[in-house]
């Protein structure tokens, strides 16, 4: 009878682990959550893309007043 218990609380666990899951399906999909996550991932991805083109410029110009003036300070938020 023990074992028998035990299988049982196993496969309940089981059931509602899967029904769970599909519910979450059903409402990330309702509330469009999954597309949303998609979504920001790509504005993320081109946000990175955009980041990199910036600090190459940002460094360009560090390098630049450098050389012509290298005992000058340089604040990195002006340039």
């Amino acid at each position: 009878m023990n074992h028998e218990l035990i299988v049982n609380i196993i496969l309940l666990t089981v059931i509602c682990l899967g029904v769970f899951a599909i519910i979450r399906e059903i409402v990330c999909w309702y509330w469009k959550i999954n597309k949303g996550i998609l979504l920001q991932e790509k504005i993320l991805e081109q946000l990175i893309e955009i980041n990199k083109d910036n600090k190459n410029e940002i460094a360009e110009k560090f390098l630049h007043k450098w050389v012509t003036d290298p005992d000058t300070t340089i604040d990195i938020d002006k340039l």
